[in-house]
């Protein structure tokens, strides 16, 4: 009987579905083994494959690093471990074409009741200070939910859940009726509360911004303004009314505006900071570049004088010794301590990736690697406007509704001065590429449709 079901090519596109969507709960072995079998399924059906201009882009963006890497030996492995993006994007691009809407609709029930059950959990550990499963939250009040010790429970709700959060919300909001727009305003507030709650600020403030995207993409405007502010007003609420949530804002405000005293950094990268500014200055006379002449004007401390800052800084320095192919895919943590930074925080500079896109991808594959990039975002922005602006009739149509929450998570993934996990990494190298891939197989679908009306 199993096998029956599993002969039916509907089923089949489910399982791989969820299997995509929920693969994150599990790890990135579970992620790998989702993105092999969506290519297996895909080479059984390759001939019914069509590559379009954006597919097309991407394969010659995976091919630009490998050719770019062959004179870079150690990074050459990392440039064809990429290649896994492209296959992801593809595979799952096909079988999110393939799949119809009663199959998508069952997709979206089940993968709903995991977000569901993480929202809960999340609550429940803060209030009990355990999860479900008895995972403690971490020291000082961090929730990881049944993750254990991985701070990631805020990522899978943005960057997953919003899928099919906004799935239900997009149609209660259409109702006239006040408590089914009573619904969809609870269930928007539980889920970014729920984000706020985990401690992941950069993950909170871009749940925030996605609401604001939202305001032109949907047609009860007044509504989900009403809807955001209030969301707003209870965050703040929360966050006055919570020791630990009240020290972790007051802190990133402070970081983003700080003062050079020990309350954002210790003495001695104060003193080393100083040392640093009286070298420039005693060197002023003897050199008459306007790269020193800035530096020495520096008196006062800003942004990049964080450590992400000194992580940007890092970052573009690279980018300015290679800046037409780049150091290599994963070369960050190896040629960090190369480069010389002006930064309170220079001796935090290195880490594995410098917490921003566009700065990984152009200092790791230089200008013309962030072209190719670059204009598969473009195409793919262009193709959804398009749609926004043409195709009213689709409104109420389940790629349509995908469309919008995808688009949003895009720009909130490529939004240029927030911080943000490896490009190259698994983890968020998987919500980009299964976020664009969708929202790819959203526009194709559409696309089919109008003409097969024409």
């Amino acid at each position: 009987m199993f096998i029956n079901k599993l002969n039916n090519k509907d089923n089949v596109l489910y399982l791989l579905a969820i299997l995509l969507f929920n693969s994150v709960y599990l790890g990135n072995l579970i992620i790998h083994i989702s993105i092999l079998f969506a290519f297996i399924y895909a080479l059984f059906f390759i001939k019914e494959i069509n590559l379009d201009i954006t597919d097309k882009c991407l394969i010659i963006f995976g091919l630009y690093l490998i050719v770019s890497s062959i004179n870079k030996s150690e990074y050459l492995i990392n440039a064809f471990y990429f290649l896994k993006y492209v296959i992801l994007y593809l595979s799952v691009k096909f079988i999110f074409t393939k799949i119809d809407t009663k199959t998508f609709n069952r997709v979206i029930q089940t993968s709903s009741i995991l977000i569901i059950f993480l929202i809960i959990d999340l609550n429940y550990q803060k209030i009990t200070g355990y999860d479900i499963f008895g995972f403690q939250s971490l020291v000082g009040g961090r929730l990881t939910g049944p993750f254990k010790d991985e701070l990631i429970p805020g990522s899978v709700l943005l960057y997953i859940g919003f899928y099919f959060i906004f799935f239900y919300y997009y149609k209660l909001i259409n109702f006239k009726s006040f408590k089914y727009n009573f619904i969809a305003f609870v269930l928007l507030a539980i889920f970014i509360l729920s984000i706020l709650i985990t401690g992941e600020r950069i993950n909170y403030i871009s749940s925030i911004l996605l609401l604001l995207i939202l305001v032109f993409l949907i047609e009860n405007k007044m509504k989900h303004v009403i809807f955001t502010v209030s969301i707003i007003l209870l965050s703040a609420l929360i966050i006055l009314n919570d020791n630990y949530l009240k020290s972790r804002y007051n802190n990133f405000f402070l970081t983003l505006s700080p003062k050079l005293d020990t309350k954002v950094f210790n003495q001695d990268e104060i003193n080393e900071y100083k040392k640093d500014i009286d070298i420039l200055k005693t060197n002023k006379n003897r050199t008459k570049s306007n790269n020193d002449q800035n530096l020495v004007s520096k008196n006062k401390v800003n942004f990049f004088d964080t450590t992400w800052g000194a992580h940007y800084l890092t970052a573009f320095e690279m980018f300015k010794k290679k800046f037409l192919f780049g150091h290599g895919v994963k070369s960050f943590r190896d040629k960090c301590s190369e480069q010389k930074i002006l930064s309170v925080n220079k001796s935090k500079r290195c880490s594995t990736h410098p917490h921003n896109l566009h700065l990984e991808i152009l200092s790791e594959t230089g200008i013309i690697g962030y072209l190719f990039f670059l204009i598969l975002i473009i195409l793919i922005i262009i193709n959804s406007l398009k749609i926004f602006i043409n195709n009213k009739l689709y409104k109420k149509d389940i790629d349509y509704i995908f469309l919008v929450s995808t688009f949003t998570i895009l720009l909130i993934l490529i939004f240029p001065i927030k911080s943000s996990g490896r490009f190259f990494s698994t983890s968020f190298g998987f919500y980009f590429w299964l976020n664009l891939s969708i929202l790819s197989a959203s526009i194709s679908n559409i696309f089919r449709k109008k003409s097969n009306e024409i």
